[in-house]
């Protein structure tokens, strides 16, 4: 093999293994960000969907109280007047 030869297979496999190893970290670092990215959706919408309902809850759990108050106190009231009457 004669010097040339040599530095050709040289530099062919120096851009061959660089360029390969280039686009591993390319692969990598694009499946890196999709899944982080992924990840940080998944984990933004739990929270949303989980303060939703919380709040859901929250403001139906306040509007029972609400409406069972109104409603003793609309018992009592006729309670009352229907004593009255009498």
């Amino acid at each position: 093999m004669s010097v040339v030869e040599y530095y050709y297979y040289y530099y062919y496999y120096y851009y061959y293994y660089y360029y390969y190893y280039y686009y591993y970290y390319y692969y990598y670092y694009y499946y890196y960000y999709y899944y982080y990215y992924y990840y940080y959706y998944y984990y933004y919408y739990y929270y949303y969907y989980y303060y939703y309902y919380y709040y859901y809850y929250y403001y139906y759990y306040y509007y029972y109280c609400y409406y069972y108050y109104y409603y003793y106190y609309y018992l009592a009231v006729m309670r009352i007047s229907w004593s009255c009457t009498f």
